[in-house]
Order: C-alpha cells, then sequence, then structure tokens
C-alpha cells in the first residue's frame, strides 16, 4: 500500500502535467492568480468549478500560486482541506529555506509537504517541533538520530519517542523527559525494565505500571505506588506477590479493589478478607464460599454497601439483623433477601426509605399497604 502511494507522489512546478483539467482553463486560472491580492484568495471557491477540485486539480493551482511567491499559509491550507487520508501526497519542489521557515512557522505541518533536503534542515524541523513534537516523523532519519532534535520533539509531545531513532529510545534522558510530558511514551522507550525510568512513569500515572517490563510490574514499591489510583494493578503482578499475605494486605488497606486479583489461598484468608470489605463491601464476591458464610465478615461488608449481600450465603439472606443493615445502605439490596424477610414490614420500610424501589420486591400484600 505504502509503495503504491509512494509512486503516486506527485512533484508541482511548472512542468506539472495538466491532467483531467483543461488547458485553458488552467491558464485562466494562473491569470486570476498573478498579481491578485492574497485576501481575495477567499474567493478562489467560486472561481473554480468544485468538481475540478476533486479531479485533482488542486495540485496544479497550488504549484502556479507558489511559483509566484505568493504563498502563505492561508493558501496552503485551503488546499489541504481537499486532500484525505487516500490522496496521494502533495510535494512542493522549492529548496529556498527562507520560504520554507516562513512557512514552517506559520503551520509546522507543512514540513509534510517538503523536499527531503528541507526535512533534513535541523533548524527548520526543530522550528515545526516546537508546536508540535510528533512531526519528528517527517524528519529525515538522520535528524531522527540527533539526540538535540529529539529533545525538542519529545520536550513537546512525549508520543515522539516512537519516531525517534532506536539508540535514542534507550537514552534516559529523553526517556525521562518524554514521560514527564506523556508517561504514555513508555511504551515507546526501550528502558521499560529501568526501576527509576517506571517508577516516575507510575507517580506521574498509576495505569503506566502496564508498560513496564513484566519483573517491575511485581516490584512492592512500584505496586503501592500504583495502586492506589488502579486496583488492577496486581493483576500483573507475579504469583508469588499475589500470596504474599504483607504485600496484599498493605494493598488493600491503600486499595480494598486489589483484592479480586490476590491468590485463592487469600480469599479465603479471614483477616485479609476483613481489611477488603471494611472498605469495599463488594469485595465480598471475590472472597471464598466459606468467607461468604461467616456472619461478621458479612455483617462488615453490609454495613459498607449493602449490595454485598447478594454474594452471602442463603442461610445470612434470611438474616434479619444482616438483612436490615444491608437495606440501610442499599435499599434494593431486598431483592436478595429471603421471601420471609421480604414479609417483614419493618425491614421493607427501612428499605423503601433509602430507594423506593425497592417495594418492587416485596411481598404482594405490602406493596398493596
Amino acid at each position: 500500500m505504502m509503495n503504491d502511494v509512494k509512486k503516486e507522489k506527485r512533484m508541482i512546478g511548472p512542468e506539472a502535467k495538466i491532467g483531467l483539467l483543461d488547458g485553458q482553463l488552467v491558464a485562466n486560472i494562473a491569470s486570476w492568480l498573478r498579481g491578485k491580492d492574497i485576501l481575495k484568495l477567499a474567493c478562489l471557491s467560486k472561481s473554480i468549478n468544485q468538481k475540478y477540485i476533486e479531479d485533482g486539480a488542486v495540485q496544479t493551482i497550488v504549484g502556479y500560486a507558489v511559483m509566484e511567491k505568493h504563498l502563505t499559509a492561508e493558501l496552503i491550507m485551503q488546499f489541504a482541506n481537499y486532500y484525505t487520508d487516500d490522496t496521494p501526497m502533495l510535494t512542493l519542489p522549492y529548496t529556498d529555506s527562507t520560504f520554507w521557515m516562513y512557512l514552517i512557522e506559520r503551520n509546522g505541518f507543512f514540513l509534510v509537504f517538503a523536499l527531503p533536503i528541507i526535512r533534513s534542515n535541523k533548524r527548520i524541523v526543530a522550528t515545526a517541533l516546537r508546536q508540535r513534537g510528533v512531526y519528528l516523523e517527517y524528519a529525515r532519519p538522520a535528524l531522527k538520530s540527533d539526540r538535540e532534535i529529539v529533545l525538542t520533539a519529545v520536550t513537546q509531545d512525549g508520543n515522539a519517542l516512537q519516531f525517534a531513532a532506536s539508540k535514542l529510545k534507550a537514552d534516559r534522558e529523553i526517556v525521562l523527559r518524554a514521560i514527564q510530558q506523556c508517561v504514555g511514551a513508555l511504551q515507546y522507550s526501550e528502558l521499560k525494565s529501568d526501576r527509576e525510568i517506571v517508577l516516575t512513569a507510575v507517580e506521574r500515572n498509576a495505569y503506566a505500571i502496564e508498560l513496564a517490563a513484566p519483573e517491575l510490574q511485581s516490584d512492592r514499591e512500584i505496586l503501592l505506588c500504583a495502586i492506589e489510583e488502579f486496583a488492577g494493578a496486581l493483576e500483573n503482578a507475579s504469583a508469588e506477590v499475589k500470596s504474599d499475605r504483607e504485600i496484599v494486605g498493605m494493598l488493600c488497606q491503600k486499595n480494598a479493589k486489589a483484592f479480586e486479583y490476590a491468590a485463592p489461598e487469600l480469599q479465603a484468608d479471614r483477616e485479609i478478607v476483613l481489611l477488603a470489605v471494611s472498605t469495599w463491601g463488594v469485595a465480598l464476591m471475590h472472597a471464598s464460599p466459606d468467607i461468604r458464610s461467616d456472619r461478621e465478615v458479612v455483617l462488615a461488608a453490609c454495613k459498607v454497601h449493602g449490595s454485598a449481600l447478594e454474594c452471602t450465603a442463603p442461610e445470612l439472606q434470611a438474616d434479619r439483623e444482616i438483612v436490615l443493615l444491608a437495606v440501610s445502605t442499599w435499599g434494593t439490596a431486598l431483592m436478595h433477601a429471603s421471601p420471609n424477610i421480604r414479609s417483614d414490614r419493618e425491614v421493607v420500610l427501612a428499605a423503601c426509605k433509602v430507594h423506593g424501589s425497592a417495594l418492587e420486591c416485596t411481598a404482594p400484600e405490602l406493596q398493596a399497604d
């Protein structure tokens, strides 16, 4: 696909082929452009049939305008709007660095239209990169290996790291600069196993732990740093870490949702479960069956969030004290109570006081009360 696109790239200049345009029409367009005030170019669409623009005349028109040295960013912008991702790339065959500096200062995107010799010009490329770092994509390979240029790019947009030469993706200063601007840049670096780099990224955004090398996803300090914001940080940790009672306990204190990813033996650990449900009641759903039959644990869970009643053993869903506690924090938890409890007027009143819709879960005779 890329090769086809490259073959279709065309140069614009006096030798440009007219293509689908009638020769006289091209002459008229060129004549119209000559000497016109740039502000009048806004009327161009009124002077040229839309069909000709769609058929590719835009390249010839831009060519004549550029040749006259009356080019401004507005002119290119007007024509650039007609391009889509499937349109062959327009290349402007001019090597005047002063002209290109003027144009790039107005809009760095026009680096895309420059000849290789211009995209090798460090000063011009740096000007574009200060506007948007990801324009590094259009720089020549030599500049993608230039440390100063890449630093300029990643300082503006960390994601520009993806276009840097491999050796610079392993440069600690460049990678640090990139992740300070955008932590997602870690995915493009060669330093995913560098503890300092990963910790810096995770401190800025906990989700960056998913981009780290596997061994660092199990690093105690990095996990503790990430877990408060991102409970899923434990998911990719090693089995050894997930079975470490001390680490899991600390993680659950910071974010009880991490309990979901603890090893099965810790999901059956009464003390760990109590620690989790005391701040996140529905953590009970991840506890072992035996623990979900433990009255003290269930009371602790329902006290935090009544919906935990859904996860309890059937005999506790018939426990009036537990159900009253559950519906006092989440009225619709009544739907998980036993039929006898749903006929208890006091329990139903307590549930409806929190959520009126709980009435739908009650016995028919109470719905008519």
